[in-house]
């Protein structure tokens, strides 16, 4: 596939899910090299490992790599359903991020 055709990457920095495998610092590198020479996003999903679970706040600080976009929820609401994407500046305050947001509509907690 044309890398003009691939919007984002997404990667868990540890994989939860198949059995808690950790890729090399060199892989996780050689994909955020390539996302940055194509200009794709690499997201990273911190889902499961955010927020001290790996010893550091993020997993992805083990492979000293810093992500376009994190995902958090689990350890963010301490049992509570929420979650959370934080980013770059330019793609968080994007118009486009800003008007699909509006789509989604506000839920309070409480309301």
């Amino acid at each position: 596939m044309p890398p003009e055709k691939i919007a984002a990457i997404i990667m868990e920095p540890v994989q939860g899910e198949g059995g808690f495998v950790m890729p090399s610092a060199h892989f996780v590198k050689g994909v955020k090299k390539i996302c940055d020479k194509y200009g794709i996003l690499f997201i990273a999903d911190e889902v499961q490992t955010g927020f001290g679970r790996t010893g550091k706040m993020f997993a992805m600080e083990h492979y000293d790599v810093v992500p376009d976009l994190i995902t958090m929820s689990k350890s963010i609401g301490a049992g509570l359903p929420i979650s959370a994407v934080t980013g770059r500046a330019e793609i968080m305050d994007s118009p486009i991020l800003a008007k699909s947001a509006e789509l989604m509509g506000e839920a309070r907690l409480g309301a």
